[in-house]
């Protein structure tokens, strides 16, 4: 690095996902460290094109999926699921880092990202949870320890539950 250039930060932006960016992370989420902690198995590509017409492109959606960018790289899919959810308005956070970029701080940004989404369209608290037998719930413990969120191990799972800040 030349003296005076400066480093630019690593951002998660959210962006409408496409069939393409769908497909890459159909799979990703057949790989063997993400698969282990999802709750529904392997996809095929018409069952992913079908979730990509039927679920992330439809008009009134009580989903909303986004393809989290990193400059212009799909890292990812993640999004607030069950937005009609009452009485409490409090979607479930849904989240996908492909293998090649997790373990590089991208996941943080990415929840950030979609809980200030989440609050901007006046949610009340979010939701999620995450199985104890893969190893995503370590991440998802050490940011709520990190961030005083409410947590319950129960079962198989880890459960987690985040306020809105100003509540």
């Amino acid at each position: 690095m030349t003296a005076g250039s400066q480093v630019s930060p690593v951002t998660v932006t959210l962006s409408r996902p496409t069939l393409e960016q769908c497909q890459q992370v159909r799979v990703w989420r057949d790989h063997p460290s993400v698969a282990r902690n999802l709750r529904t198995g392997p996809k095929t590509e018409t069952e992913q094109t079908q979730f990509y017409h039927e679920v992330v492109c439809a008009p009134y959606r009580e989903h909303v999926y986004h393809a989290l960018l990193e400059g212009s790289t799909c890292i990812g899919l993640g999004g607030l699921t069950y937005l009609r959810r009452w009485p409490g308005r409090e979607p479930e956070l849904s989240l996908l880092i492909g293998p090649p970029f997790q373990r590089r701080g991208l996941g943080r940004l990415a929840v950030q990202a979609l809980l200030a989404e989440a609050f901007e369209i006046n949610m009340q608290a979010v939701i999620g949870e995450s199985y104890l037998d893969g190893e995503s719930w370590r991440f998802w413990a050490k940011l709520a320890a990190e961030g005083g969120w409410q947590t319950l191990k129960f079962g198989r799972s880890f459960f987690f539950r985040i306020e809105r800040p100003d509540r």
